[in-house]
């Protein structure tokens, strides 16, 4: 007689999608709920049996008292049924294990979820398929690296954006409550300043005399101050220009302060 080699108990909780192990305690469950309802239904029809034995031998003069001995038949008829079910429930879970719940090692059994696979695979593919699963889970641990590191900056970037704006909001309390006016001498400075035209390179135009006969360094400080701007200019861009059209240039920087501090403003 061959021996029944019985296949992993795990492959068939995935084939059924349950233990069949829950399956006959549900069934076995069952069987004693019905021993149950059979031993209160016989209860129930002995009790009223015996009262109408009692009113019929009371009628005619008897006396019995029932209640001991329905309790007793009914305990008898208890433990009777529950023997049987146990002897019974025990024969029923070894046949289903046996018989139902069981798969033949030599059948090529596949699970649906597994249908298609190729299983023959030579061991250079199993290792590059081994070695990509790596991979991506490398990859995947990254992802959530880098993933953990952007809500960290983020909380950061939060919390600081919550300090600026607080900073912000006094400042803004600071420039509304007072009020905030430069010196005297800046203001007059900024306005001399923004009044002068813009300096242009004239190279067709040659210092010369002025209307009165007199050379421009002649004519006064201010001629002077001309003249002097010009040829330093010239100096520096190393001749390569004769005139500048900056009279009203340094008549107003004349009038707001010296060449240090218009060095200063820039």
């Amino acid at each position: 007689m061959s021996v029944i080699t019985a296949a992993p108990p795990v492959l068939l909780p995935e084939l059924l999608g349950v233990s069949p192990h829950l399956v006959l305690d549900t069934i076995v469950n069952i069987s004693n709920n019905s021993v149950e309802h059979c031993v209160d239904a016989m209860e129930g029809f002995l009790t009223g049996w015996a009262e109408k034995r009692a009113e019929k031998l009371k009628g005619s003069g008897g006396d019995w008292d029932s209640k001991q001995e329905i309790e007793q038949g009914i305990v008898s008829f208890q433990t009777l049924l529950e023997s049987h079910m146990d002897i019974a429930v025990d024969f029923f879970e070894v046949w289903c294990m046996r018989n139902i719940f069981t798969i033949r090692a030599e059948l090529p059994v596949v699970v649906p979820h597994q249908a298609g696979l190729i299983l023959d695979q030579p061991a250079s593919k199993e290792q590059e398929l081994l070695a990509e699963i790596d991979d991506l889970r490398r990859r995947i641990q990254v992802q959530r690296k880098l993933r953990r590191t952007y809500k960290k900056a983020w909380r950061i970037s939060v919390v600081r954006k919550t300090a600026s704006r607080r900073t912000l909001d006094r400042l803004e309390e600071v420039l509304e409550g007072a009020n905030l006016r430069a010196p005297a001498q800046v203001v007059e400075l900024f306005e001399g300043v923004s009044g002068t035209d813009r300096l242009e390179v004239c190279g067709n135009r040659t210092v010369g005399s002025s209307a009165t006969g007199k050379r421009e360094w002649e004519m006064d400080r201010l001629g002077y101050g001309r003249w002097a701007t010009i040829e330093s200019i010239n100096k520096g861009l190393g001749g390569q220009i004769q005139s500048l059209a900056i009279g009203p240039a340094i008549e107003a920087s004349a009038e707001i302060g010296s060449a240090r501090d218009l060095d200063l403003i820039k």
